[in-house]
Order: structure tokens, then sequence, then C-alpha cells
């Protein structure tokens, strides 16, 4: 008999549906790879063949299958020698990365691993078999960009027809059934009216978080829709402020969409705009009026820290978030004459310097702007205003029942001794004027009052701090008016006015190219922002985080 080779399977599904309801695309590959061993075995002298392990991928693409979890399981077993063949159905099944493939044929050569692919009656065994299986997997790469281009230049010549391209329906709107109208968008009368109330509660409201809120108040709710290949319910999710932004400036609404198209001149994408074929919802009128106060309200925004003479309002509050380093400021020019204002860490020896060579540097107008947004949330928001005035009544709601539970007792003990004392005097007027007891007693009534008095005294000042305690409980309404006041200058004040506001609401800033951390010094609640490097703004996640002493 000859030598043992322990062999790997691999088989692939990369839609993850069809694998939950079915899982014979999987149970076929692995049919097909065992009759193929047992084939193998039917050759007199040859090498026997044994299944060692079978390696699923479920639900991974082609694009990322060999950088999935239990292909690096099947990379450890190849560097430990328990593995002496690798056997598929078809080189697809492994991935469609010519690189990664690549990389992973060289781990097989390395270790001396054959690869078996039975359908195209592949083995790497043989030099010609190693060229092959390169050639084909460069040809089965180009297949797929070929197919990807097709794909998208179907999707622009139906938006150059005016059709809706997307798969998930917009709130407002029903995708049509009918495959020979795919693209021509039903109206849903019930949905309009709530698309129709953000346009009007915005010119109202002039806020998106605003609108967003007030949809929650009425138990409005995000579009809900039952996916057309798999029947499987979707969203309905709440109307939040990114989703009241998207439907504001979504010009599917005045029956418009838009498409990017490859200039064949410039070769640069160009945003192309064209009528849809379905029936608008909003007034072209009412949509460009919200434009222009969405536009208005992002000047004002832009006015409080954007300025060619940039002022830092967190100048001495910045610290790194790397090493925690106080970050310094600092003013460029680009090459277009542009100027640049930022706050960068000085500190040579900070984690982030070592590990890049870059300094930790964050926009100080994206960050003072974003500083300015979270107060004005706090100012704003129902949430986090229950939220300050429930923390900064913790210590009342600790401290008010110790004191209102010694007023009780004393008052029981107050009660107490006065029946004592009652009884001490009823006994002693029943004694005779000479009687030796009557000194003793009078001086136990003596001892009880004394005790009574300290006791009032006490009650009375118990009295006082209860009162106290009472009435600098904060309430709804007075947090709010603290906080109005603080945005009020924020939003007028002068600039130094505008910094001892946020040095006195932030205890500390806390930035790193990701991720900004402000800590609260009025209500010492944490509030995070994370920074989309991709498109270079700060984007609330509307993190809040408790703090321990709060004390507004």
């Amino acid at each position: 008999m000859g030598d043992i080779k322990k062999c790997a399977i691999v088989v692939r599904a990369s839609d993850p549906r069809q694998v939950e309801k079915d899982r014979s695309t999987l149970i076929n590959q692995l049919e097909e790879i065992r009759s193929h061993i047992r084939s193998k075995n039917l050759t007199p002298g040859g090498p026997r063949y044994e299944e060692c392990e079978v390696y699923e991928l479920e639900g991974v693409s082609g694009k990322h299958s060999i950088v999935s979890s239990r292909f690096v399981d099947l990379k450890s077993d190849i560097v430990l020698g328990n593995v002496h063949v690798v056997m598929c159905t078809d080189l697809d099944r492994l991935g469609r990365n010519v690189a990664q493939f690549v990389d992973f044929f060289e781990l097989l050569r390395k270790y001396d691993v054959d690869l078996v692919s039975t359908r195209l009656g592949l083995d790497t065994s043989t030099p010609v078999g190693e060229a092959v299986v390169v050639i084909l997997m460069a040809m089965a790469q180009l297949e797929n960009r070929i197919k990807s281009e097709k794909v998208h230049q179907t999707r622009i010549h139906r938006a150059e027809e005016g059709l809706f391209n997307g798969r998930r329906p917009v709130l407002g709107y029903d995708l049509n059934e009918d495959p020979r109208k795919a693209g021509h968008l039903i109206v849903n009368k019930a949905e309009t009216e709530i698309v129709r109330l953000a346009f009007k509660l915005y010119l109202q409201l002039g806020s998106d978080a605003a609108v967003a809120r007030r949809f929650t108040d009425l138990g409005h709710r995000n579009k809900a829709w039952v996916q057309r290949e798999t029947r499987e319910h979707k969203g309905g999710g709440p109307i939040t402020a990114s989703v009241v932004r998207t439907m504001l400036t979504n010009i599917v609404y005045i029956g418009m969409l838009t498409y990017s198209k490859l200039n064949d001149d410039t070769g640069e994408l160009e945003t192309m705009t064209t009528e849809g074929c379905w029936e608008p919802i909003i007034e072209e009128e009412l949509f460009d009026r919200v434009q222009e106060a969405r536009k208005a309200a992002l000047r004002k925004r832009r006015s409080i820290v954007g300025s060619e003479r940039h002022f830092f309002l967190l100048g001495d509050l910045v610290r790194c978030g790397f090493c925690g380093e106080r970050m310094r400021t600092r003013t460029g020019t680009g090459q277009q004459g542009t100027r640049y204002y930022s706050y960068y860490c000085p500190n040579a020896a900070c984690s982030h310097y070592e590990k890049t060579g870059h300094r930790n540097r964050v926009d100080a107008v994206k960050a003072d702007s974003t500083a300015y947004e979270a107060l004005a949330e706090v100012a704003c928001s129902d949430q986090n205003l229950d939220a300050i005035v429930r923390k900064a009544n913790e210590f009342s709601q600790d401290e008010l029942p110790e004191l209102r539970a010694e007023r009780r007792k004393l008052q029981a003990s107050r009660r107490e001794f006065a029946g004592a004392v009652e009884d001490k005097a009823r006994a002693l007027s029943a004694l005779s004027g000479s009687s030796p007891a009557r000194d003793p007693i009078m001086e136990e009534i003596a001892a009880l009052e004394d005790r009574i008095t300290r006791a009032s005294g006490r009650l009375k000042e118990l009295d006082s701090l209860v009162e106290r305690v009472e009435s600098t409980r904060l309430t709804r309404q007075e947090a709010a008016k603290r906080l109005r006041s603080l945005k009020t200058i924020a939003d007028r004040g002068s600039e130094s006015q505008r910094r001892d506001v946020f040095r006195l609401t932030f205890e500390e800033v806390r930035v790193r190219r990701e991720k900004m951390e402000m800590l609260l010094r009025a209500d010492s609640l944490l509030y995070v922002h994370d920074l989309d490097t991709n498109e270079k703004k700060f984007v609330p996640i509307e993190t809040w985080l408790p703090g321990e002493d709060l004390n507004l």
C-alpha cells in the first residue's frame, strides 16, 4: 500500500440565505469530492487518500473566502503538517481574488501540499497543473470584472430611462411587484403624509433632531417592507435625525433621481439628474424652501466657529486621546491659499506618534463645531435633559430619606419623653410634700425635659435641612432654563464669552483622529462623537455615559 495522504475538503456557498434554507449546495460539493477520493483509492499501488476534515465556508463570498476564519484554520493545519492535499470541486470555491489565491498557492508549495479540483481535473502535483491553476484564476477574476461592468452599465441605462435602481424602497413609495414595471415606484398614501409632515415640520422647527423627536412622540416609524427574494420583513425602525436628513434631501420625492456616469472626455465621474417615472409627492416649491432653510441653518452653525480668523474655542481643554497631553493650536495655508486650523499633540513620546510617525492632529473648525453641537444637544434634547435632572438629584434622593428617617425617630422619642414626663408628674402629685421620693422624681423629670429640649432643637435643624434640600432640588424646567442660557451666550456672545461658556461647560475634551470625547463639567456626562475619516466630519453617535459627581 502506498503512502497515506490526508485530504482537506473545502466547500463554499456564498449566499447565507441559501445555506440557511437549503444545504444541498454544500452537501452536493462534499459528496462529489468524497466520490473522487474513493475513485483515487482504486488505483493499485498508488497513495491512499483519507479525508481529515471538512472546511465549510457558509455565506462567505469568493472575494473574502481566503481570509475567512475557516480558511485561517485550514492554513494552520497545513503549516502543522496535518494536511497533504486540499480538494475542492472548482477553484472559485477557494476564492475569486487572484492575489490572495497566489499567496495561498505559494503556501501550498512551501509545505508540499497538492491542490485538486474535481471538476477541472487539475492536480498541482505536476508543473502543468500549477500553471493552469493560476491562469484559470486570472480568467475567473477577469470574468467577474466583466460581469460587474455589465451590471454597472445596466444600472446607468435604467437610470437614464428614469427607473428606480434601489432594492430598498424609500418612505412614501413601494416597489412595483410587476417585473415588467420594475423601477416604477408606487405611491404609498399612508406614508406620503409622514413625508409631507417632515418637510412642513422642518420649516417650523429648523432641526433634523427636533423633527425626529416629534415623529417619536407621534409614534411614526421608518419604512417597513418585505424583501422580494426572501419574503423577509425589513425596516420599520425609529425615524432618527439621520433618517430625517436623508428624507429631506432626497429628490426622489419631487419625481427626480441622480446617478453617476463616467465622462469619456475627462475620465471623471459626474453626477447626472433625470426625471423619474413615478409620481412626485412633494411640490418643488416646498422642497426648494426646505433646502434653502437647511443651507441657512448650516451657514449659521458655521458662523459660530468657521470664519477667516478662526478663534479656538477649545484651546485650553483639548487633550490627546492617545497620551493625554494638552494639545496645541496651529494655523497654516495650503497651496491653494486655503487657511487651515488644527489642534495637534506636541508629545514626541505619544504612542500614536511612535507607531505612525505622524502627530495626532484634528481639524479645529470641525472639532469646535462638534463641541458646539454637543452643547446644543444638551440644551435641546429631552432625553439628555432628563438624564441631567436625574443625575443632579441623585444626592438629594439619597440624603432626604435619611434626614426624614432621623426626624421620624426623634419625633417618636420626643413623644416618648413627653409621656414619661406626664407619668412622673402624676406620680409626683400623689406624694406628700415631705416625701423623700419627690427629689429623685424631680431630677428624672428635669432630665427628660432636657432630652425633649435637645430633641426639639435637632428636629428644628432637620426641618431646615429637609426644606433646604427640597428647595434646591433641580427641576426639569430650571435645568432647561440654565442650559438655554448657556446656549444663548454661545450663540450670541463675544469671543471671550463663548470661550468662557465652553470652559465652564466642559471638564475636558479628548480627541484622536477618529473619535472625540467630551466630559461636560455641568452634568458629568460623557458625550462621544465618532470622526468619519472618509467624509472627514464628526458624526454624532449620541452616546451618553453618566459620570459620578454631578452638581449643577
